[in-house]
């Protein structure tokens, strides 16, 4: 009968570790656990315009990102588009050795479709659209755009705060695009429709880099959308 003050080893399998190798990997585990969470994120979906906007610096700063998910091999998913600021970042991830999916509708794919991508998936439906782009990606970045983009950001915004999914959601706020519309936002706020919650599940910055490093230290391990629920079910909420 072993007395209460024998000290029982730390087991693994049922076979006894000592305290010095158990205590190593306490200290190592934790560390390198953080290291690898930094890329987790190895596919990412851009919301952005299929025009080039009126300034120059939009076109700057998509090249940039373009650039910076190449260099990090974070693999692109967009809507396939070969115009605008969409064809300018899959033509800047492609040039620069990263790979990009592409997905369009089939009415769409004819009039814009870019047929030089590393996968393009050709779908019915707007619907469907966002869907497969959502289901294919380990986090959002939202680009400055037009209705289409905020309708793309909204819906993967409100589908983390009803917790549809869980992956990291950032804002390249680039040339103040987006200050209008955090400021309503905080107007919400204040008139008692959403909360400060609701407003931290989405990052911003207005450097491409930067925003990808907050996106990797923030995105979760687990970043699968619930297999038995679908965006649309956000809408009405």
């Amino acid at each position: 009968m072993k007395s209460d003050s024998q000290v029982i080893p730390f087991q693994l399998y049922g076979y006894p570790i000592p305290i010095a190798i158990y205590t190593t990997l306490a200290i190592i585990v934790p560390i390198y656990l953080k290291i690898t969470k930094l890329v987790d994120m190895k596919t990412v979906c851009i919301f952005l315009g299929s025009t080039l906007g009126s300034n120059d610096i939009y076109k700057n700063a998509i090249e940039q990102l373009g650039k910076e998910l190449a260099i990090r091999g974070i693999h692109l998913v967009y809507g396939g588009g070969r115009k605008g600021l969409m064809g300018i970042l899959a033509d800047t991830v492609i040039k620069n050795g990263g790979t990009v999916t592409g997905v369009i509708t089939r009415s769409l794919y004819e009039i814009e479709g870019h047929d030089g991508l590393t996968e393009l998936h050709i779908v019915e439906t707007m619907q469907e659209r966002k869907f497969l782009m959502s289901r294919l990606s380990d986090g959002f970045i939202v680009f400055p755009g037009g209705l289409g983009t905020l309708e793309e950001l909204f819906e993967v915004w409100n589908a983390a705060k009803i917790n549809l999914h869980n992956k990291a959601i950032g804002i390249l706020n680039i040339n103040n695009f987006y200050d209008g519309l955090m400021d309503f936002i905080n107007h919400t706020i204040q008139e008692g429709f959403a909360t400060d919650k609701h407003q931290k599940i989405v990052l911003t910055s207005d450097d491409p880099s930067c925003l990808l490093d907050m996106l990797n230290n923030n995105n979760s391990n687990n970043v699968k959308i619930n297999s038995n629920k679908s965006f649309l079910t956000s809408f009405g909420r």
